[in-house]
């Protein structure tokens, strides 16, 4: 009898890495083996090795396996562009390594972040169900879920809405130049992979979210109404399985401000102004 395996995928930067991590943590509690891809070429940092080295001595059913190098972007565009077009340029990477461990255990799930969902195709061409990983909350999901509305009702760029509120499903009314950071300028190449990451919400068998209902019942009702898709009926099913919170002895230079800031997750600010 083959092995189950749940294979994860975090996006670059030590942030995603950990909030993977945690995730892991919770299901392994269901007696699964874990395997998690970790990118090379982009956002790299020595202390990632000592991290993961700690995360598989205590944890034995999490491993993690690192994907052939990628060039990372040298273009001259947003820093959320190069990220997304560094993402993208790891699909063949990601389809092998998929295909590879397919060949020696039966992967139950694929665990994406969700801002890697370029790579959805390599896991549903294996007929492997594919779930969805957003470390922030419910409101932050149903403002990126509700972007193509948005996207259709102007075609002025967030940036240049002075004075114009949003109104989304879940959520407070907020100021269009508060939207987060890829999404400000049409022309920002990071808008249009953002749109279509929410397009895609649809395709997974679900999404699971760092939070709990208590904490933003707005939000997860409008969200499961189906409020915050352009469709109700392709909103994907809503797990929320937080709050997953790193270990206490995560501190030092690997989680100092000064490296935190240059992960992926500050070009994808909270998208919340307060």
């Amino acid at each position: 009898m083959e092995e189950e395996r749940i294979v994860m995928y975090p996006a670059p930067g030590i942030s995603h890495i950990v909030a993977m991590v945690e995730l892991a943590k919770l299901l392994q509690t269901h007696r699964f083996n874990l395997t998690i891809l970790l990118t090379t070429g982009f956002l790299d940092h020595p202390s990632v090795h000592t991290y993961i080295r700690r995360i598989s001595a205590d944890h034995p059913s999490i491993s993690f396996l690192r994907l052939p190098h990628a060039a990372p972007s040298t273009a001259t565009t947003s820093f959320a562009a190069k990220a997304f077009t560094f993402i993208n340029r790891n699909f063949s990477n990601v389809a092998t390594t998929l295909s590879q461990i397919s060949n020696t255990a039966t992967v139950k799930a694929f665990v994406t972040d969700l801002f890697c969902s370029s790579v959805v195709e390599a896991a549903s061409s294996l007929r492997i169900p594919v779930f969805y990983f957003f470390a922030s909350g419910v409101s932050s999901l149903a403002i990126l879920s509700y972007l193509p509305k948005l996207h259709e009702e102007t075609s002025a760029s967030f940036k240049d809405l002075v004075g114009v509120e949003l109104r989304v499903p879940g959520n407070a009314p907020q100021k269009a130049v508060y939207m987060p950071q890829p999404v400000l300028d049409r022309e920002d190449p990071a808008y249009r992979e953002m749109l279509d990451i929410s397009t895609r919400l649809s395709e997974a068998s679900g999404v699971l979210v760092n939070t709990f209902p208590e904490l933003e019942a707005m939000a997860v009702k409008a969200f499961l109404d189906g409020a915050c898709v352009p469709h109700s009926h392709l909103a994907p099913p809503l797990y929320c399985i937080g709050p997953l919170i790193a270990e206490a002895q995560l501190s030092g230079p690997l989680f100092s401000i000064e490296i935190i800031t240059q992960t992926f997750s500050s070009a994808i600010q909270n998208i919340l102004p307060y």
